[in-house]
Formats: C-alpha cells, structure tokens, sequence
C-alpha cells in the first residue's frame, strides 16, 4: 500500500488538509510525552545498540520535543494565514489535553 507524503506533489489544499490533520492529531497524543517517573524506553533500548543508524542512539527528551511543538503552534497564532491560524486554535483548544495547559500557557506568555 503507498500512501500519499505531504511533498509527493499533492496540489497546495491536499498539503494544507494534510498538514492539519497532522497537527491536530500531534495536539491530540501529546500527552504520551508526559510522565512522572523514568522516561520509556528508546527504539535502540528495545531493538539493541548497533542495530540502526546511530542518530537512532540519541534518545531525546519526549518532553522537550513536545514543549517545542507546543511552542511552535503557539507561534503559528499570529500566522497571516486565517487557515493556519484556525487550525493552530483548534489544536491547542481542543485537542491539546488539559494536562498540558500549562505547558502551552508558559509558551504564550514567553
């Protein structure tokens, strides 16, 4: 089965619904980046050291990339775009969990 990449060409409103779904479904799962106590395990931790390429070995914070999301669509507020605007709205007001609101409230008054 080949699905469609955002960049394989698709016309601009097939990108641009792509990128919204995508945005809203990050939004939505963020939460899986969040734990209290000690961080999942990597890719490299399950399949083994060696086994893939070595940027696979460097097992970011999931909480940072999630706060660098957050941080971003809270960039994207002031867009010119009215699209991007409204999707960046939907995203953090009602797909972001609650649990991260504070996440995105710390992000909008940097």
């Amino acid at each position: 089965m080949n699905t469609p990449c955002i960049s394989d060409g698709a016309d601009e409103q097939s990108q641009s619904k792509a990128w919204q779904n995508i945005t809203l479904f990050l939004a939505s799962t963020a939460a899986v980046c969040s734990y209290v106590t000690t961080p999942p395990p990597s890719l490299v931790d399950e399949v083994g050291k060696g086994v893939l390429p070595s940027v696979y070995e460097e097992f970011p914070n999931p909480m940072i990339a999630c706060e660098n999301f957050i941080r971003e669509c809270v960039d994207l507020l002031v867009s010119g775009s009215l699209h991007v605007r409204e999707t960046v709205k939907e995203a953090l007001g009602t797909e972001l969990p609650g649990s991260l609101t504070r996440i995105m409230i710390s992000q909008m008054t940097k």
